[in-house]
């Protein structure tokens, strides 16, 4: 399995965690529409970060991240699925992206650079209800990584460590990436290292993992050759962890003509008739790039019968 989620517990329960790779989500994303390397690393890292956040929430639904920026790169959006469907699309300036050299962005950092100022946000739409949570915390940090991590740090006040890796030096067709997320659980729940340990040793053992983590090079995280198994005996070798079954990842969009019919019909009266002045229009999905061409008496139907 190349794509996919695998958790695990470290300290007795009191420390968990996930490990992601993806590559055939982010290079089918990139296949169905063409994005600049720049543009194709951010997603990469959008990508992991919303498979990470997911991963430490219960829901069953839908899950976005979406990332809105004031520079060269304006939107990111990830969403995933409980199912673990994921599908990403940007938006951007294509001559901004292009003046934007890899030295300054290697210097300074993917988010100051691509994206400046702005803010990441994420909600999970429930499904068969209209249950929504939505949080949101200004962009702050060298890449997608620190950003998701100011959400932890300012909206659930749980000690979370986050390091994410891109891997493009085989080409734009063979990207790569992967993430690694550690934190603290919110409460013990009983078991038996609430008894065992201190808060004192509990707090110099979480910096301990902290410390491990760091020093996993980025090469390592994305080499093919070594699973998430051997990934966290090589950052955890003198601790227990334990593992649990992989989640699989797999691309999907969830587009479709009735859902874009649905939509334009909802359109109010002048923007309706500025969509079909020609009779017809041809709407491309953003996710995946399927074009659908509509009439307007399919879509004025829905509106009659609406």
């Amino acid at each position: 399995m190349s794509d996919f989620i695998r958790p695990f517990l470290l300290s007795e329960g009191l420390f968990r965690g996930n490990v992601v790779k993806i590559s055939d989500v982010i290079k089918e994303t990139v296949r169905r529409k063409y994005y600049p390397l720049a543009v194709a690393e951010l997603l990469a890292e959008t990508q992991v970060a919303a498979a990470l956040m997911s991963s430490a929430l219960k829901y069953d639904g839908v899950f976005t991240l979406q990332i809105k920026g004031e520079g060269a790169v304006q939107t990111l959006v990830t969403d995933i699925t409980s199912a673990g469907k994921i599908r990403s699309y940007a938006r951007y300036d294509e001559d901004a992206v292009a003046a934007i050299t890899s030295d300054e962005i290697k210097e300074r950092g993917t988010v100051p650079t691509l994206l400046r100022a702005g803010y990441i946000s994420f909600t999970i739409d429930i499904d068969g209800g209209t249950d929504r949570y939505q949080g949101a915390v200004e962009l702050q940090g060298k890449n997608i990584a620190d950003c998701a991590l100011q959400y932890f740090k300012q909206s659930e006040q749980i000690d979370t460590v986050l390091k994410i890796a891109v891997d493009t030096s085989a080409g734009l067709e063979n990207i790569k990436a992967a993430g690694i997320m550690l934190q603290q659980m919110p409460t013990f729940g009983g078991s038996k290292a609430d008894f065992s340990k201190s808060p004192e040793e509990i707090k110099e053992e979480w910096n301990t993992d902290v410390i491990l983590l760091s020093s996993l090079k980025n090469k390592e995280m994305t080499d093919d050759n070594i699973s998430a198994d051997r990934l966290l005996y090589m950052i955890y070798n003198e601790q227990e962890i334990t593992v649990f079954d992989e989640k699989p990842l797999q691309f999907a969009c969830r587009c479709s003509k009735e859902r874009i019919k649905a939509v334009i019909a909802s359109f109010n009266e002048n923007d309706f008739n500025e969509v079909f002045k020609d009779g017809k229009t041809e709407v491309a999905c953003e996710f995946c790039g399927e074009k659908y061409e509509i009439t307007k008496e399919e879509a004025q139907s829905i509106r009659e019968n609406n």
